[in-house]
């Protein structure tokens, strides 16, 4: 029996039902390169049959030719375990509810210990809002005010400095500045270095 090392192929075609066969193509680092690869037209999906991909730290995601993007196989099994979840919580009764009497003890026997935690999230969330709305305000008006004073006091600046104004590096040069020395251009409203 041959032994084949290493295999390369852009796509591996496995036959569903009938003469239908689905595609199993690449391996990528992680859902930004796979993604990357579907907008560039590195990786062309096939129409009218499931397209697989394997990327690092997900697993196995399928083409959608609806989203035009990746869909995690997984989802699939999280939804499932959710469900079923869901179904038992909401089956138990008082009964059951005996045998985890730790739990119960361990929230203080609150029954609103969900919507209390809810309610104090939100009131969290609310005073970060405002606390962030209030700093960028303060932000905007200390930038507005540093912006005024550097306007105002830009002229005595310039001349402490020994920078000259010139509408361009011509004039700057018929003006005596020496080349690398560095002139205000009033025609462009920003610093420059005499060629």
């Amino acid at each position: 029996m041959a032994t084949l090392h290493t295999l390369g192929v852009d796509s591996l075609s496995l036959r569903g039902t009938s003469g239908e066969y689905h595609r199993l193509s690449r391996f990528f680092r992680n859902r930004i390169e796979a993604e990357n690869a579907l907008a560039s037209g590195d990786f062309v999906p096939v129409g009218g049959v499931v397209n697989a991909v394997l990327v690092g730290g997900e697993g196995i995601l399928i083409y959608n030719e609806v989203t035009n993007s990746f869909d995690n196989l997984s989802d699939g099994v999280y939804q499932y375990i959710d469900d079923k979840i869901s179904t038992l919580a909401n089956d138990l009764d008082s009964g059951d509810l005996d045998s985890i009497a730790e739990l119960a003890a361990a929230i203080n026997n609150n029954p609103n210990f969900w919507s209390d935690t809810e309610s104090s999230l939100a009131g969290l969330v609310s005073d970060v809002s405002t606390e962030v709305q209030a700093r960028t305000a303060a932000d905007v008006l200390l930038q507005s005010a540093v912006d005024a004073k550097l306007a105002a006091e830009a002229d005595t600046v310039r001349e402490l400095l020994g920078i000259g104004e010139y509408a361009d590096d011509a004039a700057a040069g018929t003006g005596g500045v020496a080349s690398g020395a560095m002139y205000y251009n009033t025609t462009t409203s920003d610093y420059r270095q005499k060629s």
